[in-house]
């Protein structure tokens, strides 16, 4: 358990568990644990949620030592795996990253100097649309490329917070994220945009939300949020259309 210093903040260290969620991640991972433990305020613990790789992630993520720890899961898909890391996690504030993407330096500092100063809420910010260096032939438009960062990849969040709005929907293999963040909007909670960017997304072939897939669930969480609006929306008129 943490002393009384750290819970009053450590200069280098930052009261926040960082969940990355990995499947078979072994090309990208090493670069995104870097980044995360390239911040100038440290996180309290990195949680590698391997979920059931058989490729070297886990190896990978036992290199580094603390603060990172690989959690060996049962194959059930990058939703599943980040609602496990949020059960471990032991930090004041919660964080996710991708097993393929990358954080700048100052990500979390910058992002803890907003929230401290707020009741509640979530803190994002923008980020980097990058290609993978071995995809040829695919370029990102210039309108595309730096983005407002509504992600759980860009997002710092108290962890209690996160806690009452409740855990990302499982049986989502893309898109949870928007469904929990209007569930978040729903139960009151905050939120702030950095125009600082502090993130890179990696586009490469496995993106999950490339898929057809994955292109299927948003098409799914639009009609549960058109329904979920317009169930609303009939109990305040009192149940008439």
């Amino acid at each position: 358990m943490p002393d009384d210093h750290d819970r009053q903040g450590d200069p280098g260290q930052a009261r926040v568990s960082v969940v990355v969620p990995v499947h078979n991640g072994e090309r990208y991972l090493r670069a995104t644990l870097e980044s995360i433990l390239a911040q100038t305020l440290r996180p309290l613990e990195v949680l590698v949620m391997d979920d059931a790789s058989d490729d070297g992630s886990r190896e990978i993520a036992d290199s580094f030592g603390g603060p990172v720890r690989c959690i060996r899961l049962q194959r059930s898909g990058a939703a599943r795996a980040r609602n496990k890391g949020v059960v471990e996690a032991q930090g004041e504030f919660l964080s996710f990253l991708d097993a393929d993407d990358l954080w700048l330096p100052s990500k979390l500092q910058l992002q803890l100097e907003v929230i401290r100063g707020r009741p509640n809420g979530a803190v994002f910010c923008h980020m980097e649309q990058f290609i993978s260096p071995e995809i040829d032939g695919l370029t990102i438009a210039d309108k595309d490329k730096f983005l407002p960062g509504f992600s759980s990849c860009t997002m710092l969040i108290r962890t209690d917070d996160f806690r009452t709005v409740g855990y990302f929907q499982e049986d989502l293999l893309a898109g949870e994220f928007i469904e929990w963040f209007a569930r978040a909007k729903d139960a009151g909670i905050d939120h702030i945009m950095l125009n600082d960017i502090l993130a890179k997304r990696r586009i490469h072939k496995s993106n999950q939300g490339l898929s057809n897939n994955g292109r299927q669930d948003y098409l799914r969480i639009a009609k549960m949020l058109i329904d979920r609006n317009r169930s609303r929306q009939q109990n305040r008129s009192g149940g008439t259309s």
